[in-house]
């Protein structure tokens, strides 16, 4: 006797090459052999037209490669079960055919089913999706299957919760896995009520979440996915932030039950899934859904300096950005001393709302006398400390150089995140500043020649304007101009001094010539050879007219002069000598 499936070969291999012989002959249905309970076989009734019915055939065999022998007829048409008594205890492989009186006709068999009970069905996943739980597992290849009875674990035991026909999905509407991680099982069942055996349960990840206020970090710890028969090979952390649809964010070892989000910010909204993969499969286990708007104590994290200067009094003036929402304990402007270290020198008020921008003026702070460097401190509700980083102006130096010349160098603003864009050197006169020259971002010198034909009466004031840009939180830039500190340069006093002069000639005036004036006392005072005074001035830009002090004409002849200057620092200059007044 060949075997079931040796006959369906031969069926196919006529029906492929005998073609159009066949296309006349009739097909006699079998029954439609459905379970097998207790050696009992059960079938539905087929429909055939072709002749009259003869009887059922049943064949078995104790192999599912046969050789399948026939075991019995069935001569009643509407019978639809049969007990097999010489069944014993061996598992047996059964299938059917119907016999009808209809020559040429081709007699099909029924799906060959096996009295075992339904093999065990391996669960594929068991996810979290909007809420619910979705279970899928592998449908069953045993063909008398036809549902699927999924198992709950309840605080009653596990228990049935439902019966599928005809999928292998399947979303439980009475499931809590927000409040916890649920277990299944799923059987397959045939339409005589045999069952596969239970599987290992799978269970829901279930993802909970601490949130620390000061570290600012938000602590993700679940269960681990059970139960995969490869193993979990990866995690997947996905974010919805704001809102805004779930992207992953980073994969971890599939052992991992515990992951950490740093920087977090109570300004955003976290909505937070563990994604499982099976090792090997594809195969995702998706967790809970854990959402969070943290209350987290917020540091002055972009708490920076963005301008710092010094202003016409010479002292120093900067300007600082931070969140206006921070929550700080104190805060305060600090200064560098000449031992290199900070000191407070202007608590901040740190009463909420803060100001996004602020400013400080170091009044009664001398920035020409030495360069000047600031930072703002504070401290924030968890008592940690943030700094900025340091800042200063320009510090200006000037130097007068034999030859008329005036060099300076200053050493560079330095404000973080600052571009220097060009440095302008200014001569201040006053109120007034005129522009010198400009150098590159990179050159911190530059020299003043002076006119020898026109030299200034008074110590030279130079200035240096920095231009840079900033980048300030949030993305905007700024561009900026800050100044030094003021500084000077004095030139050696010069006197040149003429030695004749003649009222009604092109030299009609007497009066020497002087460089380099700083501002301090002059006086010039004419004698004549007896010693009289005849001429006196404290004015260095008046001279001698040849006339006496009524008006009337000094006679020719050699008189005597004395000049005195005293500088601004107290140094003395004298000079005596004779000249001649020619009429």
């Amino acid at each position: 006797m060949i075997s079931k499936y040796a006959a369906r070969l031969i069926l196919l291999v006529l029906i492929v090459f005998a073609g159009g012989e066949l296309r006349g002959q009739s097909l006699i249905q079998p029954p439609g052999l459905q379970c097998i309970k207790n050696d009992t076989l059960f079938w539905t009734l087929p429909v055939n037209t072709c002749g009259p019915f003869q009887n059922y055939l049943i064949f078995g065999s104790t192999s599912p490669a046969g050789p399948f022998n026939l075991i019995t007829t069935i001569p009643n048409q509407n019978q639809t079960n049969f007990f097999h008594a010489a069944a014993g205890t061996q598992v047996w492989y059964y299938y059917m055919q119907s016999n009808h009186a209809c020559p040429g006709a081709i007699r099909l068999s029924s799906d060959t089913l096996s009295s075992n009970p339904p093999q065990v069905i391996p669960i594929r996943s068991a996810s979290v999706i909007s809420g619910q739980v979705v279970l899928t597992w592998t449908a069953s290849s045993d063909p008398q299957v036809d549902r699927y009875i999924i198992y709950r674990t309840t605080s009653n035991g596990t228990v049935p919760v439902d019966t599928v026909f005809g999928t292998t999905t399947w979303t439980d509407p009475g499931a809590s896995p927000g409040t916890g991680s649920e277990f299944y099982y799923v059987l397959a069942a045939d339409p005589c009520g045999n069952t596969s055996l239970f599987d290992v349960a799978h269970q829901t990840i279930f993802v909970q979440a601490t949130v620390d206020p000061c570290a600012r970090t938000l602590t993700l710890t679940w269960n681990p996915y059970i139960n995969w028969p490869g193993g979990v090979g990866e995690q997947m952390i996905w974010l919805a932030l704001n809102g805004q649809p779930a992207l992953p964010m980073d994969t971890i070892s599939g052992a991992a039950t515990q992951y950490t989000f740093m920087n977090a910010d109570d300004a955003d909204s976290y909505c937070f899934t563990i994604r499982a993969r099976e090792a090997g499969t594809n195969n995702i286990a998706r967790s809970n859904e854990i959402c969070l708007d943290p209350d987290l104590i917020q540091p002055p994290r972009q708490m920076a300096i963005t301008f710092i200067t010094v202003n016409t009094a010479q002292e120093p003036e900067l300007e600082w950005v931070w969140e206006d929402y921070a929550e700080l304990n104190l805060a305060s402007v600090d200064r560098q001393n000449a031992a290199g270290q900070f000191q407070p020198v202007q608590p901040i008020a740190v009463t909420p709302p803060l100001l996004f921008k602020n400013s400080y003026q170091d009044a009664g702070t001398n920035a020409s006398l030495q360069r000047q460097i600031y930072r703002i401190s504070a401290v924030d509700q968890c008592d940690d400390d943030w700094v900025t980083e340091p800042a200063a102006a320009a510090f200006l130096q000037a130097a007068a150089l034999p030859n008329f010349q005036n060099t300076l160098s200053w050493s560079p603003l330095w404000i973080d995140q600052a571009t220097i864009e060009e440095h302008e050197i200014f001569e201040v006169r006053g109120s007034l500043i005129l522009p010198l020259g400009t150098t590159d971002a990179t050159t911190f010198t530059f020299d003043h020649l002076l006119d020898p034909s026109n030299p200034p009466l008074a110590p030279i004031c130079y200035v240096v304007e920095t231009t840079y840009t900033i980048d300030l939180p949030g993305g905007t830039q700024e561009r900026r101009f800050s100044r030094s500190n003021i500084d000077c340069a004095s030139q050696e006093l010069r006197i040149w001094i003429p030695n004749a002069f003649a009222p009604r000639g092109l030299n009609h005036l007497f009066r020497p010539v002087i460089s380099f004036l700083d501002g301090g006392q002059y006086t010039m005072d004419i004698y004549n050879r007896w010693g009289e005074r005849v001429f006196s001035t404290t004015d260095p830009g008046i001279g001698w007219d040849g006339k006496q002090s009524g008006g009337k004409d000094a006679a020719p002849g050699v008189y005597v002069y004395l000049i005195r200057v005293v500088g601004s620092d107290g140094t003395e200059t004298t000079r005596t000598g004779s000249l001649t007044l020619l009429r």
